[in-house]
């Protein structure tokens, strides 16, 4: 399943291919309007299109593997407080799902993922436990001890 960026970018990718050997090109000229005879005029987007082209695949690819920052894990964690914390100590569930998508975990380290909510629940059960509202710093420690699977 492709993701928006990931769309997006495959869109640049034909429209760099399709647009490039189109735009440039090259025209005989016979005269020119001072008198001279002969020439050519060639123009040649190609290489500004596929440079683009390109910065923009490469940027768009970067910026896929960012993840939520950590005031949208804090925003997050206080919203589910009881779900995550169940999760946790279940190793899995709908807020573990949510965390997945929102920490950027890739598939094939989901069941890892899930494995480490359990087996650092203790870490992160305290980080739910602290009184009062999750900040960003609280969120911090939550990724920190999560970082191992991404």
């Amino acid at each position: 399943m492709f993701r928006m960026k990931e769309a997006i970018a495959a869109v640049l990718a034909g429209g760099m291919l399709l647009t490039a050997p189109t735009l440039a090109f090259g025209q005989d000229i016979d005269y020119a309007p001072n008198g001279s005879v002969g020439g050519f005029i060639s123009s040649s987007t190609s290489t500004t299109t596929t440079t683009v082209g390109i910065a923009a695949l490469i940027y768009l690819l970067v910026s896929n593997q960012k993840t939520a920052s950590a005031a949208d894990v804090a925003e997050f964690l206080e919203d589910h407080r009881v779900a995550v914390n169940d999760a946790i100590h279940l190793g899995g569930g709908s807020a573990a799902d949510d965390l997945i998508a929102l920490l950027g975990v890739p598939a094939e380290r989901e069941r890892d993922f899930k494995r480490l909510l359990r087996a650092r629940r203790a870490e992160l059960a305290e980080v739910l436990a602290r009184p009062g509202r999750i900040e960003a710093e609280d969120a911090r420690v939550f990724i920190d001890v999560l970082a191992d699977v991404r």
